[in-house]
């Protein structure tokens, strides 16, 4: 009785390489992705030599949320939580499948959502989903991120979360994260249904290997498949939140020269030039408010070479290049389409003009917008604009 009592022990305590945790959206257009996906991972799964990898995937479909086990020993259905579920489902119900996930002891842990995103205002893509509500939202998500890190794994940081989901890599999502989070893998740009190839991401990660490694790999291994498929407008991007502080200490001081000029009276220049930078900026196919930064720093850089060079206009140059220099500490890995010529791996929200209709839009519902100074420019620069313009502010 000893002897089996210490061997059920030692196999319960086993470490994984990796433990996973993925939430899928399966509903309309994305019930067939979700379901390859699954397939995907538990063909993955089977064929390792080791039981390195223990993932477990709730599954959102219009009549309830599918809880699977995916391991070596195949994909096991371990439980069905009705329709009866709230419309979004709970975070609570959430939770409980990441309790699950990380219940045993894991090297390495990481999270994927996989569904419809549109940044910090994720969900957009109501139409496509059956029921009223949209299937998740952003707050949750990151509350979600939360718990896994704090709570569950004690504080220690997941070493990756994915977004197979559209328009998620953003600075904004990165800010949100970084205390919970070392590294981040989205799209800049919509991604297509079919999502992720999880086949070649799980086989990536094993045997277990430096995380940015794998994810570096997988980048590029999504480039080459996209590529094959004939895809046009996507990217990937591997961001390293260790590097996020250090973005928005250089995007402050580029913030902090702008508004040195501007009270020297030189609006009058300095507002059409960043206009005229905005404009040269990646309009992506569902977020035109939001601006590859590196692009638009990299163009302002170029519309200040054609104008008078002050001591102040010297200064916000420099503060410019110090940014583009931090902003390529943060992507360690990147890939575009030919129909993405302009982004570089991160986007931040910086409307064209119009400004008014999202003072109270969620994509200032964040920590990044109010502790920092991009929000009070984005005010000055879409009000001095209209001024120039014989608008009324």
């Amino acid at each position: 009785m000893l002897l089996s009592t210490i061997l059920f022990v030692g196999i319960s305590l086993r470490a994984y390489d990796w433990a996973l945790y993925l939430i899928i959206e399966a509903e309309g257009t994305l019930e067939l992705p979700a379901h390859n996906a699954l397939r995907d991972l538990e063909t993955v799964c089977m064929s390792l030599p080791d039981d390195q990898v223990k993932i477990s995937v709730d599954l959102i479909k219009t009549n309830g949320i599918e809880r699977y086990d995916i391991s070596k020993a195949g994909c096991i259905l371990i439980s069905v939580i009705s329709s009866a579920i709230q419309s979004p489902p709970s975070l609570t119900v959430f939770k409980e499948g990441a309790r699950a996930a990380f219940a045993c002891p894991a090297e390495r842990t990481g999270f994927i959502f996989s569904g419809h995103g549109v940044g910090m205002q994720m969900p957009n893509m109501t139409y496509h989903v059956p029921r009223q509500q949209p299937a998740f939202f952003y707050s949750d998500l990151s509350d979600l991120i939360t718990f896994i890190s704090s709570d569950l794994l004690k504080g220690k940081k997941l070493d990756f979360v994915g977004f197979d989901a559209c328009h998620m890599a953003s600075l904004e999502i990165a800010y949100d994260l970084k205390k919970y989070v070392r590294f981040v893998c989205a799209s800049q740009e919509a991604e297509e249904k079919e999502g992720w190839n999880y086949r070649s991401f799980i086989a990536l990660l094993t045997p277990v290997k430096e995380t940015h490694t794998s994810l570096r790999q997988f980048v590029y291994a999504h480039d080459a498949q996209q590529r094959i498929r004939g895809t046009h407008h996507y990217s990937l991007s591997l961001l390293d939140l260790m590097h996020v502080d250090p973005v928005v200490s250089a995007i402050d001081s580029v913030v902090s020269s702008i508004h040195s000029i501007l009270e020297i009276s030189a609006a009058y220049d300095l507002i059409p030039l960043l206009y005229r930078a905005r404009r040269a900026n990646q309009r992506f196919s569902l977020m035109p408010d939001y601006a590859d930064i590196i692009a638009f720093f990299e163009a302002t850089l170029e519309e200040i070479d054609l104008i008078t060079i002050t001591p102040e206009i010297d200064t916000l140059r420099i503060a410019l290049i110090t940014a583009i220099e931090k902003m390529n500490g943060l992507i360690i890995a990147h890939v575009a389409g030919k129909g993405c010529p302009l982004a570089s791996g991160c986007s931040f929200y910086f409307p064209h003009s119009s400004f008014d209709s999202s003072l109270n839009n969620t994509s200032f519902n964040n920590t990044f917008a109010s502790e920092h100074g991009w929000y009070s420019f984005l005010k000055i620069y879409t009000n001095s604009l209209k001024a120039h313009k014989g608008e009324k502010p």
